[in-house]
């Protein structure tokens, strides 16, 4: 892959006179084959990105508006605010906007971490890079990158497809490259090389690094021509096409990438003609159930599949689970016959046991406690087979010794976040005290490894489930909010921060970052109570009066969008009576700026440390202190505390 420095060349020029040149660049003329408001996007955001030295800040203002320009021809929201128009006759003004000279210090910042070939020392760099300057696209880009190039795919995957929402990404070569690369991985080989082509058009001396990705995919297609795997990997959809008229599985595997494209029903054809076919293709079968029945809830397709393949190879553990789970009207003694047989024949068949428990949902408990014995015998240290019991023990309602259960959980070397998940969900059922902390701990420490890679959310998820389950550690909550807020999933940490607040009391801090979720959510009214409430705690908080002017111009615009949408459709309806129709036209709206507005840029990198997120430190000191004793008394190696 590509070094990240490579990717990200022009936003890596230091010093004066390297900066691209605005008037330059607007003079260029347009390629044949890009779109003019795609094109007037790309200068900007070359202008907008390649800029390091302030004393070109002057261009910036310019380069925004030309970015607006194009975002208005090809009706997408612009991502930038919309800057005063009397700029043009004070520049002063230009240079002491917080929104242009935060770009350039982002700029300058992006260059610094990444100038050094180290790729794990450039993650470290860019993990603390983010926190300060989240919504810096050249930043975002980085990341995606380097963590692609650890092996980190889908943390990497997660910051692509956020980098594909922010501007087209034909219009950014950086962004077009790591959404072209997780259009192949995730949707077509065809859409990804058209995406990189229409980039490469672009006149900005990147059409080399362009060029060299495209090459490497077409070498990395030639080498994976026979193995279907590897092409479904890249969705390389047409030399799948070319071998699936001589080999089913190819069949499959194109189903695959029709279901990942959200075409179910071309999937489902795919995949009816590939186990016709093919009817001992068991992977193909066990998808189509899982696919077919989670979307239609038609048990007739699989089970009919199942009953001929059976036919025609005989008995195998996936044909008789199938026709027992999907036959509504088998008797529960034939299924049970039917699972039996599929144990005995394969008892590593995790969808047969799992099959059996259920069946037998009112055995007692000393069955289960047998049955649940021959499972683990015939799957030693399998934390899915683990997994599983804790799955069916919760949905029989079956606590007797569960916590022997987790501690088996626990003592496995390899366990996977998922088993863990499982064992946070018995927690309100665990006796032992002891226990219930080593999984606290166990899930915090998980929540630092997903933090680690900038996948914030699940992050969250792991903290607030043990929160859920343990109202009497409300840090957990807070916690778990700070998570989702440092994620940007403002909306989700409300309940979470609310929780905090019930439990430790008032805090200016707390009923901002509360005010912030509600904006989110779009709740403007309760989100200036909120903004209100932190205020009369702390009347010298810097952000919170222009969050109010903000959210009071949306509820504004809210009023006037409704009054609009009541005259469109007195329009549409009179229209329509007389026999044609009104188009209804929406007023444009462009994204709030991500950055604060402070008075000046310096002023609020200074206040960032110990403002907003991080006023919240002092209060989970607690929380810290109890992870570090539990790290001591159980023998488990600590993690950094800057790191939650």
């Amino acid at each position: 892959m590509v070094p990240v420095w490579i990717l990200l060349f022009p936003t890596l020029l230091f010093g004066q006179g390297a900066d691209p040149n605005f008037e330059t660049i607007s003079k260029t003329k347009k390629p044949s084959g890009v779109k003019g408001g795609i094109y007037n996007m790309a200068k900007g955001l070359h202008v907008l990105y390649g800029t390091h030295d302030l004393a070109n800040i002057d261009q910036l203002y310019e380069a925004v508006n030309l970015v607006h320009k194009g975002a208005r021809k090809m009706e997408v929201a612009s991502p930038f605010p919309k800057l005063p128009s009397n700029y043009k006759k004070d520049r002063e003004r230009i240079k002491k906007d917080p929104f242009l000279r935060g770009v350039i210090f982002s700029n300058q910042a992006l260059a610094e971490a990444l100038n050094t070939q180290d790729t794990a020392q450039q993650l470290a760099n860019l993990r603390r890079l983010f926190r300060e300057q989240p919504d810096h696209l050249p930043t975002l880009v980085a990341i995606t990158e380097a963590l692609w190039a650890t092996g980190e795919t889908e943390a990497g995957n997660d910051f692509a497809a956020a980098i594909a929402a922010v501007v087209p990404p034909e219009a950014f070569v950086p962004s077009a490259l790591v959404t072209a690369e997780l259009t192949r991985k995730s949707r077509s080989f065809k859409e990804g090389r058209e995406l990189l082509e229409k980039a490469a058009k672009l006149p900005f001396g990147q059409a080399k690094q362009v060029h060299q990705r495209l090459e490497r995919w077409e070498r990395e297609r030639t080498a994976a021509s026979t193995d279907l795997a590897a092409l479904y990997d890249m969705h390389a959809e047409e030399t799948l096409t070319g071998l699936a008229k001589t080999d089913p599985e190819a069949l499959f595997y194109l189903a695959k990438i029709k279901s990942d494209q959200r075409l179910p029903l071309a999937s489902f054809k795919l995949l009816d003609k590939a186990i016709r076919k093919k009817p001992d293709l068991y992977e193909a079968l066990a998808y189509y159930y899982s696919v077919k029945g989670a979307e239609l809830s038609d048990p007739y397709p699989t089970r009919i599949h199942a009953k001929r393949g059976m036919k025609k190879v005989g008995e195998h553990p996936v044909f008789l689970t199938m026709i027992a789970r999907r036959n509504p009207q088998l008797s529960v003694e034939k299924q049970r016959q039917m699972l039996a047989r599929a144990i005995e024949l394969d008892a590593t068949y995790l969808p047969a046991w799992r099959a059996w428990f259920l069946v037998h949902r009112d055995a007692a408990p000393a069955w289960r406690r047998e049955q649940e014995q021959k499972l683990m015998a015939a799957n030693v240290d399998s934390p899915e087979a683990l997994q599983l019991l804790l799955e069916v023990r919760l949905k029989v309602k079956d606590f007797d010794q569960v916590d022997q259960l987790v501690v088996a959980a626990m003592a496995l070397a390899h366990q996977t976040p998922s088993l863990l998940s499982k064992c946070l969900d018995t927690l309100p059922f665990v006796s032992d005290q002891d226990l219930k902390n080593r999984l606290t701990l166990a899930a915090v420490h998980q929540a630092v490894t997903f933090a680690g890679k900038f996948q914030h959310f699940k992050a969250a998820e792991f903290v607030a489930k043990a929160a859920r389950h343990q109202k009497e550690r409300p840090r957990l909550s807070l916690l778990a909010a700070n998570y989702y807020y440092r994620g940007g999933f403002r909306g989700d940490s409300v309940a979470h921060y609310e929780a905090a607040l019930a439990a430790l009391g008032e805090s200016a801090a707390l009923y901002e970052l509360i005010g912030d979720g509600y904006f989110d959510q779009d709740k403007m009214t309760k989100s200036i109570k909120a903004y209100n409430q932190a205020l009369s705690l702390d009347e010298t908080r810097p952000l919170p009066p222009m969050k109010i002017k903000e959210a009071d111009k949306r509820i504004n615009q809210k009023v006037r969008q409704g009054i609009a949408d009541a005259l469109t459709f007195l329009s549409f309806a009179g229209g329509a009576m007389h026999g044609h129709f009104a188009v209804p036209m929406r007023h444009k709206r462009y994204n709030s700026p991500a950055v604060a507005k402070a008075d000046s840029l310096d002023e609020y990198r200074e206040s960032r440390g110990a403002y907003g997120v991080s006023e919240t430190e002092p209060m989970l000191m607690p929380l810290y202190n109890q992870i570090l004793d539990w790290e001591a008394a159980y023998n488990v190696e600590p993690v950094e505390q800057n790191r939650f």
